[in-house]
């Protein structure tokens, strides 16, 4: 069995195909997936090992019939990607599994994408098989229609597939979640017309050699969130993700020094969304269990906790997003303690820290996660964790994963093996900041993204080494694209000014401006819920309070904040945010221009009037 104890390399294995059929043939009967049942809260059917890879065998015998049919040349089948378009985790994942095993690349959309986005995805990926719930059918075909326009041998041959498929196997192949006898019954499996015991993974049929995918062969595909134009497609293969894995993810946790941190077959990890597939991939190396939810979101934190409470999960990854509504869930919580506080009450709470504690450690992705929010949330015996990492690159590094790491969680700790091809370097004579640069053979990052002469990539993100730590600690300041040049030839550095401000909690979101200035600025949108809570002046006065503290305590606050260089949005007007919830820093800008124009032309004026009443 494959732990995170043994020597795992991640070049032993052949392909993404042959991890999944290693962990099939490891853990058939055991547990791999449980799912949220549509329309419900807290329930969820399961599979185990053995019938994910029943149906994925049986969907892709499936869809290799119709391809067959369309007369398509087996050996240029690598070149074309089957493309998800769907909000179900559960459908991400078994399709994932059913394309791997036809050998072709696979990309996973949401329905929520534009149709010029979704179009510009299948003709960049190169997708000829589409699978779309029915309702979105007529919207993919518009997207076949428009890119047959521009390039009509492009999508001749693009077929859409009903998503419901899926359905039918899921019906007929899971038990329920409650039901201890997790083993595969094959009779189950009898109603099924697509049910073939002989049937075997499509890529054992052909001759592998010539159409299988290889460890460098694109095996799925990934996007950026396009916030200043239509999103880049990543392609990622076997190779790249395993690294991330292996050297990434695993050897951060053994480098720690924590035995009991490491990750186990018995393991339950709670994934909010499952369209990314290193998760299942880590999942299926440990030969541990994953537990999804139907659409990708949490509907509320209390269910949160009832959910990892009842299956006992012990590690998680969610999205800065959910882990700010479970810290307002737990502060209500502590708010509406009483004196009398009922023993039925204390059980809960007791049992509710003991969910919390049980995880081994609580991974933040996506986007940066407030520290005030971790620090609460691990004050409440939560190991929350961050990780640093780009679609181009994956995974890059993990802060300290130990429960003891309070201080500097929000920090990353490279391994030995990732310094191995990267290099903090010094950035533009500035004091104590580096810019991240990966070798161009570094095993995770993707293709042709060079930008440098000597073939070597450089990130744009910039770190902080911390001085009152010996280990090879590293803060994110920013992206080089975001520092700020004042007019007086100082530079700023937003984003941990930024941070400092979010840590109060009636501020949502914020932005420091000020490029050819002679100052900075800030605007700040506010929680209208909890603002509402004070008065004016009382909001203002926190707001105020947040941005001393900023001068007060960043290292990087190379410009004072004033008041009057403080600008609090209205209740009705909101900063434009990335799908990731991150400002998106040139649009606001543009968006708040008058504001801005008249924040600088009253400080102006201010300062006139203060040298007028001095002399």
């Amino acid at each position: 069995m494959i732990t995170s104890e043994t020597n795992l390399k991640y070049n032993d294995y052949e392909s993404l195909l042959h991890v999944f059929e290693t962990a099939v043939d490891n853990h058939h009967n055991k547990l791999f997936i449980r799912y949220q049942v549509p329309n419900s809260e807290n329930e969820f059917k399961t599979l185990t090992y053995g019938q994910a890879d029943k149906i994925a065998t049986q969907l892709a015998s499936h869809w290799r019939t119709m391809i067959d049919q369309t007369g398509a040349d087996p050996e240029q089948q690598k070149q074309y990607t089957v493309t998800i378009i769907s909000e179900k985790s559960i459908h991400f994942i078994i399709t994932f599994l059913a394309v791997i095993k036809l050998e072709m690349p696979f990309f996973s959309l949401s329905t929520s994408e534009t149709e010029a986005v979704t179009a510009h995805f299948i003709k960049g990926t190169n997708t000829a098989y589409v699978i779309a719930p029915e309702k979105h059918h007529e919207k993919v075909q518009k997207c076949i229609d428009a890119i047959h326009e521009s390039s009509p041998s492009v999508s001749n041959n693009i077929q859409i597939w009903n998503e419901l498929d899926i359905d039918e196997y899921l019906i007929n192949t899971t038990v329920d979640s409650n039901n201890s006898d997790l083993p595969m019954d094959d009779r189950a499996l009898c109603g099924n017309p697509n049910n073939d015991n002989s049937v075997s993974s499509p890529s054992t049929r052909r001759q592998r050699e010539k159409y299988e995918l290889g460890p460098k062969d694109t095996a799925f595909y990934m996007h950026t969130s396009g916030s200043t134009a239509l999103p880049k497609i990543i392609p990622r293969d076997a190779r790249s993700i395993l690294y991330a894995i292996k050297e990434t993810l695993i050897k951060s946790i053994q480098q720690a020094g924590c035995p009991d941190l490491i990750m186990k077959s018995g393991d339950v990890l709670i994934l909010p969304t499952a369209r990314f597939p290193g998760p299942t991939q880590t999942t299926l190396l440990i030969g541990s269990s994953i537990l999804i939810f139907g659409n990708g979101n949490v509907k509320s934190s209390s269910s949160l906790l009832f959910i990892a409470e009842k299956y006992k999960a012990t590690l998680m990854i969610c999205t800065p997003i959910a882990l700010e509504h479970l810290a307002e869930h737990l502060k209500k919580q502590d708010k509406n303690k009483s004196p009398t506080f009922a023993k039925s009450r204390y059980q809960q709470e007791e049992t509710m820290l003991q969910t919390l504690q049980r995880i081994k450690f609580c991974l933040s992705y996506g986007a940066p996660l407030r520290r005030s929010v971790g620090d609460f949330l691990r004050s409440k015996g939560l190991n929350v964790q961050n990780q640093c990492g780009s679609t181009e690159s994956s995974i890059l590094a993990l802060s300290n994963v130990s429960k003891d790491n309070n201080k500097y969680w929000f920090s990353i700790y490279p391994t030995s093996g990732f310094m191995h091809y990267a290099t903090f370097e010094p950035y533009d004579n500035q004091d104590n900041i580096y810019q991240l640069v990966l070798n161009e053979s570094f095993p995770s990052l993707a293709p042709g993204l060079s930008n440098r002469p000597d073939g070597k990539y450089a990130t744009k993100d910039l770190f902080f080494k911390e001085p009152e730590i010996k280990h090879n600690t590293w803060t994110f300041v920013g992206r080089v694209d975001d520092s700020i040049n004042l007019s007086n030839g100082k530079k700023v550095f937003p984003t941990p000014m930024e941070k400092e401000i979010y840590n109060e909690e009636i501020v949502k979101n914020c932005i420091i401006i000020g490029n050819n200035r002679e100052t900075v600025a800030v605007l700040v949108e506010l929680h209208v819920d909890k603002a509402i809570e004070y008065s004016p002046v009382e909001t203002t006065s926190k707001v105020y309070q947040a941005v001393h503290q900023v001068n007060k305590n960043t290292a990087f606050c190379t410009s004072i904040i004033v008041p009057d260089m403080v600008y609090i949005l209205p209740p009705n007007k909101q900063l434009p945010t990335t799908r990731k919830k991150v400002v998106m820093r040139k649009k606001a800008i543009d968006m708040f221009c008058h504001e801005i124009e008249h924040l600088y032309s009253d400080s102006v004026a201010n300062l006139v009037v203060h040298k007028n009443n001095d002399s």
